[in-house]
């Protein structure tokens, strides 16, 4: 932790709970914050502004392929991807979905039974 990311976090965790959107989007883009600020970002971000949410998504993904035990943290990973996908299409592009899903499945290969969930995804 850097005093800026310190910083950045805190900031972000008080605009959160004072429901400024824009403002704590701001502080957000202003450098390193911690993994849980940062889901919590993409989950508001989501609401008003999906295009905006999905980068900090993939951000998200690999410490949740890494997070938890045996096929639990596939489960996160999961819903990481899945999250993503409903904003692409809510945003009516699928086929920049599909490109992103091509890479995770290259990225994860050799995680076998996050690459079973992912099939079902098409």
């Amino acid at each position: 932790w850097t005093r800026c990311s310190r910083q950045n976090t805190w900031a972000s965790r008080r605009l959160c709970r004072a429901l400024t959107n824009e403002r704590a989007w701001d502080a957000f883009k202003g450098g390193p914050v911690a993994i849980e600020i940062r889901a919590t970002m993409a989950v508001a971000r989501g609401k008003t502004h999906p295009r905006d949410a999905i980068a900090p998504y993939h951000r998200l993904l690999p410490v949740a392929a890494e997070n938890g035990t045996r096929n639990a943290r596939y489960d996160e990973a999961f819903d990481v991807v899945k999250t993503v996908k409903r904003l692409r299409s809510g945003l009516g592009d699928d086929a920049t979905f599909a490109d992103e899903l091509a890479a995770i499945r290259r990225s994860y290969r050799a995680q076998r039974n996050f690459i079973k969930l992912l099939a079902t995804l098409g």
